[in-house]
């Protein structure tokens, strides 16, 4: 009978501790728009490395959230091998408006890599939406 108490006890003691280490739905949300903000911040920094790592990450999650950010910094980026990054996060994410962008900028693109690389990711994605539509 003792044993039967121990063990009742020690269950319950864990079900409690399960329940309040579970976050309510309304505190995840206002986390992931915390999150989804310093992301933006990130790729809106001035600082090279954080900036790219923000990008990267975008990309990497496929956050539609930072879309219109990362067409933002596409239009203001100097640096050719940050804009490759720019575009090809705008690639994995995969929205239409990203790739309308792309599609645009690589009509005025100067450098030619960038260029070439911005031509090719569209036609990627035009031959996979294709492909995509015909079934």
């Amino acid at each position: 009978m003792k044993n039967l108490t121990i063990v009742t006890v020690l269950v319950l003691l864990f079900q409690v501790g399960f329940i309040q280490a579970q976050e309510s739905t309304q505190s995840r949300y206002f986390k992931e728009k915390l999150y989804l903000q310093n992301l933006i911040t990130g790729i809106q920094s001035e600082n090279t490395g954080l900036r790219r790592s923000a990008i990267y990450l975008a990309g990497k999650y496929r956050l539609t959230e930072v879309n219109e950010a990362l067409i933002e910094a596409m239009k203001t980026e100097i640096d050719p091998s940050t804009r490759i990054l720019i575009a090809l996060a705008l690639y994995n994410i995969g929205e239409t408006s990203g790739m309308e962008a792309i599609l645009n900028f690589s009509h005025v693109e100067k450098d030619a890599k960038v260029k070439r690389m911005l031509t090719s990711l569209y036609d990627e994605y035009r031959s996979h939406f294709a492909a995509q539509s015909s079934f």
